[in-house]
């Protein structure tokens, strides 16, 4: 959850860009590169970029460049349980969003906003405190329990669940 300038070493929380305004605004502008898919492009593995202005900033991410690193109580009697991004976002959480990769057994949360929809990484304790809400079984069919209400975890983490594709 952490951005660093490409060449930073050693990569860690010292070294670690920090300004929240600046990544509000960075992973504000997150989008697909349109070049990724083309060899022939001199930035085509750079999966993402972050316009600003006339600069253009690539982006590679380890997993996913959006990670939740919070899950907070709701503030009123409505219920709505929310999600903190890297870049301190709100993204309202919904069970029906969850996905857990069958590869890796990291826990995932749809994220949309006005550029992208992806699944953004659970951080290490959100996705512990999600999974005490979780049925494991044997044949991966992993069922999420939440307010009484049955969620069958996604296992696809590329495609959007039903519930977060446009209408």
């Amino acid at each position: 959850g952490q951005l660093f300038l490409e060449d930073t070493v050693p990569k860690n929380i010292a070294t670690s860009l920090k300004s929240r305004k600046f990544l509000r605004f960075f992973f504000g502008q997150l989008r697909p590169n349109p070049h990724h898919a083309n060899t022939q492009s001199l930035f085509h593995d750079y999966p993402y970029i972050s316009p600003c202005g006339s600069e253009m900033n690539y982006i590679k991410a380890a997993d996913t460049p959006v990670v939740f690193t919070e899950l907070k109580q709701p503030d009123c009697d409505d219920g709505t349980w929310t999600l903190v991004t890297n870049a301190g976002h709100e993204v309202e959480f919904h069970p029906s969003n969850v996905a857990m990769s069958p590869a890796t057994n990291r826990l995932y949360h749809r994220i949309q906003t006005k550029h992208l929809s992806l699944f953004g990484l659970l951080k290490s304790h959100v996705a512990v405190e999600v999974s005490q809400f979780i049925d494991f079984h044997d044949d991966g069919h992993h069922v999420l329990t939440w307010h009484d209400q049955a969620y069958p975890l996604s296992q696809d983490t590329t495609h959007p669940p039903p519930s977060a594709r446009p209408s």
